[in-house]
């Protein structure tokens, strides 16, 4: 093979070697388009209901929804118009209703939003409190929010803005700008 050729030859390897280094070094310096994250539902039920029970075996929560969606990719699920019901032995059952629910990855945690209803049909009088956006917590029958609260009873109306709700002791924490009015001739 003449010198010519052989150089030639050498030439062209090197200018083959270079282009693969450089398609090589362009595709590591190119930021890569992130994928969007889609967030659709793996499966959805109707007409869903999740009970819980205490360690006697008696009924201590139940969460109902007439659509509920699951998300794998955070494995949570979405609840359209959910309600939930907090037993107690001792009292009837609290119950609450709302326009939107979320339960995130098998925490003991529902988040509802929207207009959120919370009764007691107590033996006493009932109780209504209406809110919005309202952590609950089902195991702890614990409630909490940081919105606007009107609690209606016997007569009674009482504003505040945030509030915590202890189910078991039937106890509500107001948590600021509380006004109240009581009208005696209502019941």
């Amino acid at each position: 093979m003449p010198l010519g050729r052989l150089l030639i030859a050498i030439a062209l390897i090197g200018l083959a070697a270079l282009s693969l280094w450089l398609v090589q070094a362009v595709k590591t310096t190119q930021p890569t388009a992130a994928q969007p994250r889609l967030r659709t539902p793996d499966y959805f039920i109707e007409n869903f209901t999740a009970s819980a029970l205490d360690e006697q075996g008696r009924l201590r929560d139940r969460l109902r929804a007439p659509i509920m969606f699951h998300y794998p990719h955070d494995d949570s699920a979405e609840l359209t118009k959910p309600h939930l019901e907090l037993y107690r032995q001792d009292a009837p059952p609290w119950q609450i209703d709302a326009d939107k629910g979320w339960v995130y990855r098998r925490s003991d945690s529902v988040l509802l939003q929207g207009n959120v209803l919370i009764w007691q049909d107590a033996k006493d009088g009932p109780i209504r409190i209406i809110t919005r956006d309202v952590r609950v917590q089902p195991s702890k029958k614990y409630a909490e929010t940081d919105a606007p609260v009107t609690i209606l009873r016997n007569g009674a109306r009482v504003d505040a803005v945030g509030m915590r709700v202890y189910f078991q002791e039937s106890r509500i924490q107001l948590l600021s700008t509380v006004r109240g009015i009581y009208d005696p001739k209502v019941r």
